[in-house]
């Protein structure tokens, strides 16, 4: 039973929950199999971009279109493209690598060199970060082609390069603030892990999802990575793991995201 302020009260224990978790080092179709499965457990239509015209199906976001800047606005895929996800943190400051605009970039290497040695992808070849330290995103749903707020009955994303176990972790919320659920991301170092939650079909009870990525931001990793590196001039740090650096941290990136079609909450 979740309890918020006024009179909502709500029992969620009767939801039909599914959890689907894979991991490899490479996108291999085993990996792939797992999730096209989520997808058809959030829906069995993939309504793509434009406006809402029905209340089941799912939606995806990859990334790869040339048209996703560099440095992308959180509301990109709620006002460019008709896709009602909005992706906030502290600072509002995201990246896209592999740009088409001109700015030299691989795989996030603009940022953090080192680090992005170890990122692999899932649908090639573009990748997801926030920056500015952030390593803490929310999400959160509109109806497409709308301002109005929506939820969704699940939602799954792709982690790259995930190294320690129960640290990346995924929280979903109701609309009234009320944890529905949590689930931490499997490990794959250097590889790709996916993490999938469905709340049943028709429950479209997720207004926002939380996603901790690691335990530190990819751009602020990078100056304890020179700092050894100056220290160590002698030593070529690259190829090592990032544990055997003298840097303790698990910077982890995102792909694909993929979640039910977002439903007008009701009043």
């Amino acid at each position: 039973m979740c309890s918020t302020s006024g009179s909502h009260h709500y029992d969620y224990a009767d939801l039909d929950i599914t959890v689907v978790n894979a991991k490899s080092k490479r996108p291999s179709n085993r990996f792939q199999k797992k999730f096209a499965t989520f997808q058809s457990i959030l829906g069995d239509v993939n309504n793509n971009s434009g406006p809402a015209t029905q209340e089941n199906g799912f939606r995806s976001i990859n990334w790869d279109v040339g048209a996703v800047p560099f440095d992308m606005p959180g509301d990109f895929f709620s006002t460019t493209a008709d896709r009602g996800l909005t992706v906030s943190s502290k600072y509002n400051q995201f990246r896209v690598s592999n740009p088409t605009d001109g700015i030299d970039d691989y795989k996030f290497d603009s940022i953090n060199p080192i680090a992005s040695e170890e990122f692999s992808t899932f649908s090639p070849k573009r990748l997801f970060t926030p920056v500015r330290g952030d390593n803490e995103i929310e999400i959160t749903f509109t109806v497409p082609g709308t301002d109005r707020p929506a939820a969704v009955n699940g939602f799954g994303a792709i982690f790259v390069d995930v190294d320690e176990k129960d640290t990346i972790k995924m929280s979903f919320y109701d609309a009234y603030g009320c944890e529905l659920y949590h689930a931490y991301v499997d490990r794959k170092d250097e590889g790709l892990s996916l993490l999938g939650v469905a709340f049943g079909e028709g429950e479209n009870v997720v207004a926002k999802v939380v996603i901790t990525l690691g335990n530190a931001a990819i751009d602020l990793w990078a100056p304890c990575e020179q700092r050894r590196m100056s220290e160590e001039a002698n030593v070529n740090l690259r190829g090592l793991k990032k544990k055997d650096r003298g840097c303790p941290f698990d910077i982890v990136v995102l792909d694909d995201f993929t979640y039910g079609e977002p439903v007008e909450i009701s009043q």
